[in-house]
């Protein structure tokens, strides 16, 4: 996690305060932050915000940023078991909701795609390393783990033909 405190200088205009971010080897893509490629490197960021909410906007800018610098993106292929898709196919789309609320995964929204024979391929991000460590603890993610374990097979995404290709096309599935 960045310490904003040795990244920020506060300059008090009557009730405003302009922040002034310098993050010497760090740059998000400018719309995580809504700026414009031009106003965010590798110049400093410039944000102004109301007194009142200058301390809830550098805990929630210090959260972003240290979600973008430290996730962990996977992708994880479930191949169902016989007759279980559509309970497997659920549990997926619920298997990040899950996670956010026990505050394990950025709330970047995954993408989940079917292969050719019918595995589910899921893309997600995890808030950091520790956090995926975290989870093998988690009373609840071990729950929907055993859920899993129950309706597939999670196999190497090597095992999908797809894979094999160049360019590997997947059904993508609607949430």
């Amino acid at each position: 996690m960045i310490d904003t405190s040795l990244h920020r200088r506060e300059v008090l205009n009557g009730e405003n305060v302009t922040l002034i971010l310098h993050f010497p080897s760090f740059c998000p893509p400018p719309s995580a932050l809504g700026l414009l490629p031009s106003a965010f490197c590798p110049r400093p960021v410039r944000l102004v915000c109301r007194i009142s909410d200058f301390s809830f906007f550098i805990s929630d800018f210090a959260s972003l940023i240290s979600n973008h610098m430290s996730g962990v993106c996977v992708m994880v292929a479930y191949r169902p078991k016989r007759g279980k898709e559509s309970a497997l196919l659920e549990l997926v789309r619920n298997r990040v909701p899950t996670l956010l609320r026990e505050g394990l995964v950025t709330d970047r929204k995954p993408v989940i795609m079917r292969a050719r024979d019918g595995t589910i391929i899921e893309v997600s991000e995890w808030k950091s390393s520790e956090a995926i460590d975290a989870a093998h603890k988690n009373p609840n993610v071990l729950a929907m783990w055993e859920k899993f374990f129950a309706l597939c097979d999670c196999i190497p995404l090597s095992n999908l033909a797809e894979a094999q290709e160049m360019f590997a096309g997947f059904e993508p599935v609607n949430h």
